[in-house]
């Protein structure tokens, strides 16, 4: 399916976009690995050297749109082609809004949206001139329901749902396959920072790990349709909000307040 493609993979340094990068080597995909991190790239880089593909390395933050028109320059001196863009990068702050360092909501919408448009017209021009190409991006189960304390990550994770539904009726039509995938709580080191240290002590649901993740993505790869889920029960809840939205606000009210009694 992807072997002697290649794979552009954000946020690629650790967790979600590691698992997805050493999936995408296992199949014969040549991926090239972005995040800002140039030692952790480095490390997921010799991880995949035994799949015997190219790789290549490309620390930038996605954020910084000088960064990534530069890393195009990169990328396409060493491939003349691009197959799949996934944009993976993301980064959020556990917090009330009202309390929140507005410098800090910046750079979660710079990372999480402007980090996805900016790789994406970076790549597209390309991708139009082939005539196809498949763009995933990692959204959240949170693009779908705001919830308490993540304003601002809910906010960039909506507007990349509404990004990709967008440029998959833009692109379809062109060759150009979009798809979506709507992980819910995933066991990496995107909790780990301090703000996060009541997250998910009245949550029900246990945290998928991020090859769960990425074994969708490549699914999404290979059957071109537009969103996945993962887990898959997320699919119905989601839709069930739809018909009851009042009662899915209502869950989470009480929710919120028992994480901070």
């Amino acid at each position: 399916m992807l072997k002697n493609k290649v794979v552009i993979i954000t946020g690629a340094s650790s967790g979600i976009g590691k698992a997805i990068a050493i999936d995408c080597a296992k199949t014969g995909a040549n991926v090239v690995l972005v995040a800002r991190s140039k030692e952790k790239l480095d490390q997921v880089s010799s991880e995949i050297q035994k799949y015997n593909v190219k790789s290549l390395c490309v620390p930038i933050d996605v954020s910084r749109k000088k960064e990534v028109a530069e890393a195009m320059s990169k990328i396409l001196g060493t491939f003349e082609k691009i197959d799949v863009l996934i944009n993976n990068a993301g980064i959020g702050v556990y917090g009330k809004f009202v309390e929140k360092d507005i410098r800090d909501m910046e750079q979660v919408v710079a990372t999480n949206l402007f980090g996805t448009i900016y790789m994406t017209k970076a790549i597209l021009p390309l991708m139009l001139k082939q005539g196809y190409g498949h763009i995933v991006n990692v959204g959240s189960v949170v693009s779908k329901i705001g919830i308490a304390y993540l304003s601002d990550y809910c906010a960039s994770k909506f507007a990349v749902a509404g990004l990709s539904e967008s440029l998959y009726q833009e692109l379809k039509p062109l060759g150009i396959d979009v798809s979506i995938v709507y992980p819910g709580y995933v066991k990496t080191n995107f909790h780990n920072n301090l703000s996060f240290k009541n997250v998910g002590s009245s949550s029900p649901v246990k945290g998928i790990e991020p090859e769960d993740v990425s074994k969708v993505v490549l699914k999404a790869l290979e059957q071109k349709k537009f969103e996945y889920f993962v887990p898959r029960f997320y699919g119905p809840l989601m839709k069930s909000k739809g018909v009851f939205p009042s009662t899915f606000r209502k869950i989470q009210l009480r929710r919120s307040k028992i994480s901070h009694e």
